[in-house]
């Protein structure tokens, strides 16, 4: 009875016209903070966290989940039409996701990624309230080894994400793990790797300028040494309704790998401290490893766009779950939304669920509305927006180029962030020209430092290395890895045994 009476409480404060404004203008916010490479919506929520002093506490949570709601899905639309991600969370959605562009089928994709968002939004929340009596058994459950053998499973699955040889695709992950250790040892303090500078690689490559690099300046030089347009037929698939529809429906024949993302979107989210980027790539390699066509990935599967964006929405109801139990934020954007309670006024732990509930209802059902109005926008506008794509790359090199460099400059304001992002421009365009793919790179350099450092604290939690294998949920995270490593190889000598049995008939 006491949630029904905060539900009815934050709904009411819902139905006043301000606060239906300030999740339209959050909402606004987002989409636009998530467009633009580089500027992410913790930067949205940063510059308006001072001017929600003098708010109710619920009008200014209902700002700040109409800003997280949607800037994933603004994201997404750059991801899907330049093969650059707005938001660091929508990087894995690029390798799908513009594949299914340059086929002419963006309304497509952008349909896809809109109904993923909010359909892996509600799933999300809805765990979250289901989850909310046993939040203390959850987030306690797992630590370091659990946490350390979950981005193991991410990194194994490396070698079936690279299309291609998969040499080179390790090697590029390889890569990608090196340049993430960058700066110093987050346990031992040493510095490595920072090639004599005097402060600036000291915490190592900017996440931001990294990406900005190596997916808008890579990209842009792509674009201008082919020409044409980003669609390479230089037409639309599927324009109209009817490529809106179609990428709806991808969605429910797809709903396997739906279920699948947000699972693990909401469990990422659940886990302090991880954040979405990790979710998104998590959930893509997944979906490689338990489809029967793995091949077709990376090459404009729609499979791929589901299993990013449902993981990439569901994060925030996972997220929300450790940062009103007890004060540690599930990632950035609940960061910033942690300082915003404190500032006004409130303690999160299990008190602050037992006395001030309405304030957590006001955030799930400001979520919920801004995915939707999100989502309901970009069904709306994806036709209009993938007229873009026929355009000639001579008008958008210097526009996309222009803007994401500034983008790198905005996250730290730091000009030397901008080098970097042109030095991993070309970078990236090196290795892919030479085969190495972009997908293992960026998965390497994610999961790396997140792996050492998980690593380090559960030695220092017990100098026995069994402790990976002696917690029951990090032996069966171990187990997995084992599977998923066999799996692949029963997979092909079934196929071979087929074709060998095929040519004896």
């Amino acid at each position: 009875m006491l949630e029904l009476h905060s539900l009815g409480i934050a709904a009411a404060a819902l139905a006043q016209p301000t606060n239906l404004f300030l999740i339209a203008f959050g909402t606004f916010l987002g989409l636009v903070f998530g467009l633009l490479p580089g500027i992410t919506s913790l930067a949205a929520m940063a510059i308006l966290l001072p001017f929600t002093i003098g708010m109710e506490p619920m009008s200014g949570m209902y700002l700040f989940a109409g800003i997280m709601g949607s800037a994933p899905f603004g994201g997404s639309v750059t991801a899907i039409l330049f093969n650059i991600p707005g938001e660091p969370v929508n990087a894995a959605t690029c390798f799908d996701g513009y594949p299914m562009t340059q086929r002419g089928e963006a309304s497509r994709a952008l349909a896809i990624s809109a109904t993923s968002s909010a359909l892996g939004a509600v799933f999300g929340l809805v765990v979250l309230i289901l989850l909310l009596p046993a939040v203390r058994t959850i987030v306690f459950a797992f630590g370091p080894p659990e946490f350390f053998m979950m981005i193991m499973l991410g990194l194994v699955t490396v070698a079936i994400a690279a299309p291609g040889n998969m040499i080179k695709g390790l090697v590029s992950a390889g890569l990608g793990v090196l340049i993430s250790i960058i700066g110093y040892d987050p346990m031992g303090g040493a510095l490595r790797f920072s090639l004599g500078s005097q402060n600036y690689l000291w915490d190592g490559v900017s996440l931001v300028a990294f990406f900005v690099g190596i997916f808008a300046v890579a990209e842009v030089i792509e674009y201008f040494v082919k020409g044409g347009t980003i669609s390479l037929t230089g037409t639309r698939v599927h324009t109209g309704l009817k490529g809106t529809l179609e990428g709806v429906k991808d969605v429910f024949r797809h709903f396997r790998v739906f279920i699948q993302g947000s699972i693990v979107g909401t469990w990422i989210g659940i886990v302090p401290g991880v954040g979405g980027t990790v979710a998104n790539f998590l959930a893509y390699t997944l979906a490689i490893q338990t489809s029967k066509h793995p091949e077709r990935f990376g090459k404009g599967n729609p499979e791929g766009v589901v299993a990013c964006e449902s993981a990439v929405s569901a994060k925030d109801g996972g997220a929300l779950l450790p940062t009103v139990a007890f004060g540690i934020p599930g990632s950035a954007e609940t960061a910033l939304l942690l300082g915003a309670l404190i500032l006004h006024g409130f303690n999160p732990g299990p008190l602050f669920i037992r006395d001030n509930m309405e304030i957590v209802w006001a955030l799930i059902l400001g979520l919920l509305i801004s995915n939707i109005i999100a989502s309901t926008l970009g069904l709306l506008a994806a036709d209009l927006l993938t007229r873009v794509t026929t355009l000639n790359v001579k008008y958008l090199v210097p526009t996309i180029l222009v803007v994401s460099l500034i983008g790198a400059y905005a996250d730290r304001e730091n000009i030397w962030d901008v080098l970097m992002a042109i030095v991993a421009g070309l970078f990236g365009y090196g290795l892919v020209r030479f085969g190495f793919p972009i997908i293992t790179l960026v998965i390497g350099f994610v999961l790396g430092r997140l792996a050492e450092r998980s690593f380090l604290q559960s030695l220092q939690m017990s100098q026995d290395p069994w402790i990976f294998f002696q917690r029951p949920i990090s032996l069966t995270l171990f187990l997995l890895i084992v599977l998923f490593f066999i799996f692949p190889i029963i997979r092909r000598w079934k196929r071979s045994y087929k074709a060998r049995e095929r040519l004896r008939r």
